[in-house]
């Protein structure tokens, strides 16, 4: 895989598919970039389309510390300078939501439009999810636990994984896919996430966006699955109000992983034409 340097001077690895409008995918928590290989397939028929590991994951290196929003933001923008890409599309899940909005708020004449899966804004923040949801405030400390355990056992990481973030009824085969996350879990060296709790330690808890959303300006498209047992769909709700040209799509059934095997090409579909209406506008 060919590598980007990071403004810290990490080696960022990432993969180019297809041609077109440049559409850049951010990963969820711990996700390497090969998360995306189905989305890859269908979006690189219209877009070229680039993945990546975090710092932290995959074959990207290990940062001295536990990576913020903010470094993972800064992380993209490197990459963009590594491409060539003046601009680009974003296709992102989960915490790649919160660099997205990070980036778009940083630098905003680099963002053109956000698709974003399962996101957050830092409303309800996670402090108040630990205080007044204590079922979603265990999802995310077991969510943590999974991901900083998952070189050690990863068939037992990505069972969990898929009990907290999957609904089994989304897959023609759930075992068959629970396998192939555990390949992906086993075939990445070690791991190095960032920390969603710590006393010590830089978290990405503490970020929010929400009182900053009114200057992205970028067309902004959003799914939430409406049964997500990690971030709650009031969130969402509270994202799309806040954002001056945001829509917001609720799938049911859907868990925290919104796109699945069962909904992929009337979801996904969606998105690559309302993504093909922004490009042409």
């Amino acid at each position: 895989m060919p590598q980007a340097t990071t403004r810290d001077g990490l080696k960022l690895s990432y993969e180019i598919t297809g041609q077109g409008e440049p559409l850049l995918m951010l990963g969820g928590y711990g996700m390497p970039g090969a998360f995306w290989s189905v989305f890859v397939e269908t979006m690189a028929q219209q877009f070229q389309v680039v993945t990546y590991d975090n710092i932290g994951t995959g074959t990207s290196d290990i940062a001295p510390h536990h990576r913020t929003i903010e470094e993972f933001a800064s992380d993209s923008s490197a990459l963009l300078d590594e491409l060539g890409w003046e601009n680009c599309h974003l296709l992102a899940g989960s915490m790649g939501t919160m660099v997205s909005q990070q980036l778009a708020l940083e630098e905003p004449e680099r963002v053109r439009s956000m698709i974003l899966l399962g996101a957050y804004c830092g409303k309800p923040s996670f402090q108040e999810i630990l205080k007044n949801d204590p079922q979603r405030g265990n999802h995310l400390k077991k969510l943590q636990e999974t991901l900083l355990l998952m070189p050690k056992n990863p068939q037992q990481s990505a069972k969990q994984l898929g009990e907290l973030c999957y609904d089994p009824n989304s897959f023609s085969n759930y075992a068959e896919f629970i396998g192939l996350v555990t390949q992906i879990f086993t075939q990445l060296p070690t791991q190095q996430p960032p920390l969603l709790f710590s006393d010590n330690e830089p978290t990405i808890s503490t970020w929010q966006s929400y009182d900053r959303l009114s200057k992205i300006k970028a067309p902004t498209l959003i799914f939430h699955g409406a049964q997500d047992g990690i971030l709650p769909v009031r969130g969402a709700f509270e994202m799309a109000l806040a954002m001056p040209h945001a829509e917001l799509l609720i799938v049911n059934p859907a868990k925290h992983a919104v796109i699945t095997e069962m909904n992929f090409e009337r979801t996904l579909g969606y998105a690559a034409q309302w993504l093909k209406q922004v490009v042409g506008n």
